[in-house]
């Protein structure tokens, strides 16, 4: 039984770039010796044994520090933790020069953290299995470990972590650090949370006993995380993390809150700050007891390639994901990506799948998001369908499809909420890929080679069938901060009861409709349009449910509007000849001015209103 004063925190170098390590161990692993060796407790007591191809190390105090030369486990070889308790933690830290290579099995019936600045792999055959797993080519100070208070992972590390193996928490968390993090192999934490962070400095916050933040507090171009594996956080109870080292109280207000990730039990982070790229091809899926769990995913640059699942589906409702920001980019507890890329084939899903709500699904970026996937946020038994935004700040190019309905018809809403929006007939294949509906120019050709001002007021173009295609099964809401155009050439046709909402919130923001907009065969679908500017309506309105429009000036050359209701403001009509606002068996009331310069005007309901003055040539109620 060895024992040493508390080691501070020690920057080592002798640093292994991420690009070679791995080419590196290929030779090393011929040559390196099988399990951990020359152990030094240097906190708390132990005694460690080798027994053939198994190593033992027996704790007798719930926090252990253990500084290692080496701390590799060969192919068929066991590594044993065996700790007082569930939530008692020993920290290894390698302070040798070579990489850590897990080929064998890690076991613990403790939590477990691994720290080896030189690089960590688990090999394909590779297992660790234990209560809670923390690997980190990013040190962490003992004071750090031992204290009530975060856990901060900061160094100057190139090297990066690769999982191809298993690893497995079975009561709890799943971290791994680094400014390269990739998983090829499986992860699953059992009432837990799994987290790949990528960065410089990393730190684990805690705001309660099942919330918890993984801060990026500093990255850099390069920095990067890849998933093309399996993560699962599947949260069946709620835990008592008791001495659980890896998550403390802290003050969630605290500095750098803007790029600090919320992660409840049952939730998946991949994050590499503001400067790193993540890039998800694989699966995850987040469940928190009988709802769907919480997926962050966050960094400069985002892409969910094609083939690639989320699912944070449950039972009593959906969860939450949140891919490159929050709602409208204003969610200070994830960082905001730059551009945000859904390729066609990926799939995100927050379903409710016995009785409940669906849940909430965001893909968000400040200057372009491309989305072509699918994404769903289905109710169930007596359950509404949930909400999903799409948006880039910038510009969105829309492609994708969505399903927010529910069995009990009660159907959800879709956002898409970029600067500008036109409605066009069909949309050019701008950008040469072969995919129309994305509104990328030529150059650059991808989002990693996009500048930050590249899209700053452009247009966001969706075409009128992926605007019917939506209406089919869900409500739609079409916000943009300056104008919305519905071109000459298109129109909108849908038959349900969904509605479509066109909303400008720029001070001078317009509404433009060259198109007709018809709810026919039977359905009950609305219309409602709000812009502080002025709406001009140039073609003709026939709907089944509700016409509602907000806007100190509406302008209207078509020859006929009709609705099972119809309110509006100030109405001026253009039209020369005989012009027909009709609101069915409902009421008609407008509460401004109405002019109509010449011609005749018509106007007809069970009840009709004028507030204010009427100008017309001939006016027929």
């Amino acid at each position: 039984m060895k024992s040493r004063p508390l080691n501070p925190f020690v920057r080592r170098s002798g640093r292994l770039v991420f690009s070679s390590i791995f080419f590196a161990l290929t030779t090393w692993i011929q040559t390196a010796s099988a399990n951990p060796t020359d152990g030094n407790v240097t906190v708390g007591s132990a005694t460690i044994s080798q027994n053939g191809d198994i190593l033992s190390v027996i704790t007798a105090t719930d926090q252990t520090v253990i500084d290692w030369r080496t701390f590799s486990i060969g192919l068929n070889e066991i590594t044993q933790i065996t700790q007082p308790g569930a939530n008692s933690a020993t920290l290894n830290r390698v302070i040798g020069t070579m990489p850590s290579e897990i080929l064998g099995s890690l076991i613990s019936n403790g939590k477990v953290a691994l720290i080896n600045e030189h690089g960590i792999v688990v090999g394909q055959e590779g297992v660790i299995d234990t209560r809670g797993f923390i690997g980190s080519t990013l040190d962490i100070s003992n004071e750090s470990f031992l204290a009530s208070g975060d856990l901060t992972f900061a160094g100057t590390s190139e090297a990066g972590i690769e999982n191809k193996g298993a690893i497995i928490a079975r009561e709890g968390d799943v971290y791994l650090f680094g400014r390269n993090v990739e998983n090829s192999g499986s992860i699953e934490a059992q009432n837990g949370n799994a987290g790949l962070a990528a960065g410089s400095e990393i730190i684990l916050r805690k705001a309660s006993e099942e919330n918890v933040y993984v801060e990026v507090k500093s990255s850099a171009r390069g920095d990067k995380v890849v998933n093309s594996g399996t993560i699962k956080a599947i949260q069946k109870e709620m835990r008592d993390n008791g001495g659980n080292p890896y998550s403390y109280a802290i003050n969630a207000g605290g500095e750098g809150a803007t790029t600090a990730t919320f992660v409840p039990g049952g939730g998946v982070y991949l994050g590499a700050g503001d400067e790193g790229t993540v890039t998800h091809s694989g699966s995850i899926q987040a469940v928190k007891g009988d709802k769907g769990g919480k997926v962050d995913i966050s960094g400069r640059e985002v892409t969910l390639k094609s083939g690639s699942t989320i699912d944070a589906s449950g039972a009593k409702g959906g969860g939450t994901v949140k891919v490159g920001g929050g709602y409208q980019g204003k969610d200070s507890s994830i960082t905001n990506a730059k551009n945000t890329r859904i390729e066609k084939g990926a799939v995100v899903k927050a379903d409710a799948t016995v009785d409940g709500d669906g849940g909430r699904i965001i893909f968000w970026a400040d200057n372009t998001t491309t989305y072509q996937g699918h994404l769903s946020a289905k109710g169930a038994g007596s359950g509404a369908g949930g909400f999903a935004e799409v948006s880039g700040k910038g510009t969105l190019a829309f492609g994708g499809t969505v399903d927010l309905t529910s069995a009990s018809g009660k159907k959800g809403e879709l956002l898409l909420d970029p600067t500008n929006i036109v409605i066009r007939a069909a949309v050019p294949d701008l950008n040469g890929d072969g995919t129309l509906g994305d509104d990328l120019p030529p150059t650059p050709p991808g989002p990693s080679d996009i500048a930050d001002g590249d899209f700053a007021g452009l247009t966001s173009t969706i075409t009128a069938g992926a605007v019917e295609a939506v209406l089919a099964t869900t409500n739609l809401t079409l916000a943009a901060t300056d104008n919305i155009t519905l071109d000459a050439g298109a129109s909108i046709t849908w038959n349900t009861a969904s509605t479509l909402t066109l909303t400008t919130t720029g001070g001078a923001g317009t509404i433009t409709l060259n198109g007709a907009i018809t709810n026919n065969g039977g359905g009950t679908g609305g219309l409602t349009l709000t812009a502080p500017g002025s709406v001009t309506i140039s073609a003709d309105i026939e709907l089944g449910g509700a016409l509602a429009v907000t806007s100190p000036l509406t302008t209207i050359s078509a020859a006929g509007i009709s609705a099972n209701g119809i309110s509006f403001e100030g109405v001026t009509l253009s039209g020369g000849g005989l012009q027909t606002i009709d609101a069915g068996t409902a009421a008609l009331g407008i509460s401004g001015n109405l002019s109509k310069a010449a011609g005749g005007l018509v106007l007809e309901g069970t009840g009709v209103s004028v507030t204010g003055v009427v100008t017309a040539g001939t006016l027929t109620i």
